[in-house]
C-alpha cells in the first residue's frame, strides 16, 4: 500500500483573488446573459477586465521548469522517450 500523499501547499490570498476574478467575472457575465439581466456597461467592462487580469496573473505565475532542476531525458515530465 503506498504511503499517503503529502498535503497540498497553501494558496496565497493573491492567487485566491486571481481565481475569483478570473472565473467570477466571466461567470457573472454568462449568468447575466442567460437570465437576461440588464448589466450596466461599466459593470460588464469591470467583469471583462477582472477576467483578463486574473487569468494574466495566474499565467504569469506558471513555472517554466520543475523546481528540482532535473532536466535530463529520464525526467518523467517529458513523457515517453522513444
Amino acid at each position: 500500500m503506498p504511503p499517503p500523499p503529502p498535503p497540498l501547499p497553501e494558496v496565497g490570498m493573491a492567487t485566491k483573488a486571481a481565481w475569483l476574478a478570473g472565473l467570477g467575472g466571466p461567470a457573472y457575465l454568462a449568468l447575466a446573459t442567460l437570465l437576461q439581466w440588464q448589466t450596466p456597461q461599466w459593470a460588464a467592462l469591470l467583469c471583462v477586465l477582472a477576467g483578463v487580469v486574473g487569468f494574466g496573473y495566474l499565467v504569469s505565475r506558471l513555472k517554466d521548469r520543475p523546481e528540482d532542476g532535473d532536466d535530463g531525458p529520464d525526467d518523467p515530465t517529458y513523457g515517453a522517450v522513444l
